[in-house]
């Protein structure tokens, strides 16, 4: 399992200690069907589970600090999830990792209870894969309180 860009932002982390809580980093994900996660969710190794359609694009909003860099990354479902030294939450993915998108939380000011901006970045399903598989996107950000990095809920896909 690679994840070059992961292990750069532990090595960032690692002077952190790791928080209890989760303040404002989050993940919602808006097929056809509808959303699922919302802004200043707290973190479950349990996904979140949506449907969508082969080749549909997939609206993904991150949630988290103002400005701050975030990452976007899919992988295979998992049973619990895997916690890394000073960072909240814990990673939900299954090998093959990879990385989606690489990306900025805006500033865009939408005022929450966990001072979280938001970022939007759309997926499209594969279309090269079988009706039913499953696959899980999860972000990795800074919290919009002083919690430090960490991971949002996974969200697990169903390909219909």
């Amino acid at each position: 399992m690679k994840l070059p860009l992961t292990v750069m932002l532990l090595a960032g982390a690692s002077l952190m200690q790791a928080a209890p809580g989760q303040g404002g980093v989050a993940m919602s994900v808006r097929t056809a069907i509808g959303i699922v996660g919302y802004v200043c969710e707290p973190f479950q190794c349990l996904p979140n589970q949506t449907l969508a359609a082969l080749g549909e694009d997939v609206e993904i909003e991150v949630y988290g600090r103002s400005l701050a860099p975030y990452v976007l990354f899919g992988g295979m479902p998992v049973v619990g999830c895997q916690p890394f030294p000073g960072l909240t939450g814990g990673l939900a993915l299954w090998s093959p990792i990879v990385t989606l998108h690489i990306g900025g939380i805006g500033a865009t000011g939408i005022g929450n209870d966990c001072n979280a901006d938001v970022a939007e970045h759309k997926f499209q399903v594969p279309t090269n894969v079988p009706v039913g598989v499953q696959f899980r996107l999860q972000a990795v950000t800074f919290a919009g309180t002083d919690e430090g990095l960490g991971f949002t809920r996974a969200v697990e896909i169903h390909t219909r």
